[in-house]
């Protein structure tokens, strides 16, 4: 569901930008079908992000702790409502509510003057698709909910992989495997004599599933 999610911003983005072109060059030289074109992607638009919110708010619901947006703006003791409301609890989420917002504000101003005739609509919907196509450029790139959880993948200094299906009992043993490559040493003198030594090595947890490990420290 999350690259779902993350295909419907792209999918938006793709329309907006195609909207933003039939509409202010179908205005600029009198094309009504180019016009009409524009109009429907930007009801295109609206409909993909509406998909990318569906599908954040179901793994919202989901509890989806493999997403970060999900994992640090949620957990399984809150009710329905909550949930919910984590939505915009964030900034990621926030965001993606807003362009929500945005393009369904867009699609109904299309749809309310469908059948002006004059040149004052293309350009006032042009001037909004230009907003949605910045707010989806943020949603894609600078700020996507449908992130997964950060885990180093081996440039770092510290690898950890929870062996696990997901789906945690109240409390669980978990083993978790980490990796020092780099693990710095330092002498007496405060300088950093760090060598890599390769090691490797599993240690057994307890956690429970209202507990979220962002970091481990040795």
């Amino acid at each position: 569901m999350a690259s779902f999610g993350n295909l419907s911003i792209t999918l938006a983005l793709t329309f907006a930008v195609y909207a933003l072109f039939a509409l202010f060059f179908g205005a600029k030289t009198n094309r009504r079908d180019l016009v009409k074109s524009g109009e429907h992607s930007v009801y295109v638009v609206f409909l993909f992000v509406t998909m990318a919110v569906a599908s954040l708010v179901y793994l919202l619901m989901k509890s989806d702790f493999s997403l970060d947006y999900v994992a640090s703006f949620s957990n399984r003791d809150l009710n329905v409502f909550y949930k919910f409301a984590a939505l915009w609890g964030g900034q990621k989420g926030s965001l993606l509510f807003w362009t929500w917002i945005l393009t369904m504000y867009v699609a109904l101003t299309a749809w309310i003057n469908r059948r002006y005739p004059g040149k004052l609509v293309p350009y006032t919907l042009g001037i909004a698709t230009l907003t949605s196509v910045f707010f989806l450029i943020i949603n894609k790139f600078g700020a996507n909910p449908f992130g997964q959880l950060a885990v180093d993948d081996g440039s770092g200094n510290l690898q950890a992989f929870i062996a696990s299906d997901g789906q945690l009992s109240d409390t669980e043993t978990v083993t978790i495997t980490v990796i020092d490559n780099d693990r710095p040493v330092f002498g007496t003198d405060g300088s950093d004599t760090s060598q890599t030594t390769g090691e490797d090595f599993d240690f057994s947890i307890n956690v429970s599933n209202r507990i979220l490990i962002n970091q481990l420290n040795f």
